[in-house]
């Protein structure tokens, strides 16, 4: 895939800014972090689809992705700032439930973005989602041999402690041009089942144009333009319109 995906963006493949720098992964967190934060309050639309990895078939792009069928979105209705850390040098374990304790040998969880959901009609509970942002792409950016180990045995440990945990992994449709990230992805939803998804960041500056959040100097209606076209050949039955 060419030019009509994020993973573009990431690299800088803009004519505008030449040999210039690009930003790191910490840069484009941050922006999600404050999406989050922007939908949390809206009065509309507050959700952000889920998708999970599609093996694809003979006529089919690579990769490929579907809406995760369960639980196939991210409701961040009311979540506030007391509801989200970035990049956190840990996470608190009695953040689940005071008292609550992990056996030591689980670990390495430090998500680039955390979020607690407050219990709604539907939920009696608290739900928590972590997020891994992976740019991919050039770099080759994956998960690393802990976060593949940990996260899974640390999301199985609380939901069999009644703790509802996600793990999510943000990425953009070309950051699986290596394979890497992909194969990691299908590891992990064979393993986690529906306490894993995929956010595809095609999907959210969709969203972010629909749900009209602003940046100062960042034009999302052109990021949308440029680097989203992709999402409609790799996402079977994608049915969230452009604005």
């Amino acid at each position: 895939m060419n030019g009509g995906n994020v993973t573009w963006l990431f690299e800088g493949q803009i004519p505008a800014r030449g040999e210039f720098p690009v930003s790191e992964e910490h840069f484009w967190t941050a922006i999600f972090a404050l999406f989050l934060l922007h939908l949390g309050e809206a009065r509309g639309e507050t959700q952000l689809s889920i998708f999970r990895c599609r093996q694809p078939g003979r006529q089919d792009p690579w990769p490929c992705f579907e809406s995760r069928r369960e639980s196939p979105g991210l409701d961040v209705y009311g979540v506030g700032f007391e509801d989200i850390a970035v990049e956190p040098d840990r996470v608190p374990l009695h953040c689940f439930d005071p008292g609550f304790d992990v056996p030591i040998e689980i670990g390495g969880f430090r998500p680039d973005v955390f979020v607690r959901v407050n219990k709604t009609i539907a939920h009696e509970k608290p739900r928590f989602f972590a997020v891994e942002n992976k740019r991919g792409g050039r770099w080759g950016d994956g998960l690393s041999r802990a976060q593949m180990e940990n996260y899974p045995r640390l999301i199985r440990y609380l939901a069999d402690n009644g703790i509802d945990c996600q793990f999510l992994l943000l990425m953009s449709l070309g950051c699986s041009d290596n394979g890497r990230l992909w194969e990691q992805a299908v590891t992990l939803q064979d393993d986690l089942k529906a306490k894993f998804g995929i956010l595809l960041w095609e999907d959210v500056i969709r969203h972010m144009e629909r749900t009209q959040f602003r940046l100062a100097g960042i034009d999302i209606g052109e990021w949308r333009r440029k680097y989203t076209d992709d999402l409609d050949k790799a996402v079977e039955g994608y049915d969230v319109p452009q604005a």
